[in-house]
């Protein structure tokens, strides 16, 4: 399929959404992947993941050429984080079975999460959302979720391990979370992030804006 949707955030940002709709063997005869690549395919064995490696790459390739930015080869960091080779811009990637989405950033650090609302997220909030977040979602399966995927975009943001979900990462929101606040602090480290949401049918995207 083509881009399902893409979206200017601001003269910085942009965000773009792929609906997989494609076999393994249609994304391979549409992709040259690099030998890192083929590697990295190589080593996955899911059916699944294999499909949501090919369709991040895809998703790439085609948002650059989208919004007219220049192409760069994809890697990973040591701490797993996609980056691209020689290139000023950030990006991020999340993946379910349907789509995958992702968050381009000129200069700016950037992180994404695509969540549906499940019922194992009242047991994830227990041991990882603070007592403030608990009172913020009550039990609003949505509202729980979007606390969930709002952390999992700090967590993409700091991305140099050893970060707790409970005592580095807070989520605070004036507005029945529409919209939030993320908070990062570790050590003497604080960082504060702009985050918003947009729906997607059953699911939802969260993104930061600065």
């Amino acid at each position: 399929m083509p881009l399902y949707k893409t979206v200017t955030i601001n003269e910085n940002i942009h965000l773009a959404i792929w609906e997989i709709a494609e076999s393994e063997d249609e994304f391979l005869s549409q992709l040259s992947l690099s030998e890192k690549d083929s590697s990295l395919l190589a080593e996955i064995s899911h059916a699944e993941k294999r499909l949501e490696f090919l369709a991040g790459r895809k998703l790439i390739k085609e948002a650059f050429e989208s919004f007219q930015l220049p192409d760069s080869a994809v890697f990973r960091n040591k701490y797993g984080k996609p980056e691209l080779a020689d290139s000023n811009y950030e990006i991020s990637l999340s993946h379910t079975a349907h789509y995958v989405t992702l968050l381009i950033g000129n200069q700016i650090n950037v992180g994404i999460d695509i969540e549906k609302p499940q019922e194992k997220m009242k047991m994830i909030a227990q041991r990882l959302f603070n007592e403030y977040e608990l009172q913020l979602c009550g039990t609003d399966l949505k509202k729980l979720s979007k606390i969930w995927s709002a952390k999992e975009v700090l967590f993409k943001l700091y991305m140099k391990g050893g970060i707790d979900f409970k005592a580095n990462l807070f989520i605070e929101s004036e507005d029945s979370l529409q919209s939030c606040v993320g908070k990062i602090k570790k050590n003497d480290i604080e960082m504060n992030y702009q985050l918003r949401f947009l729906n997607l049918g059953e699911y939802f995207i969260c993104y930061n804006i600065n």
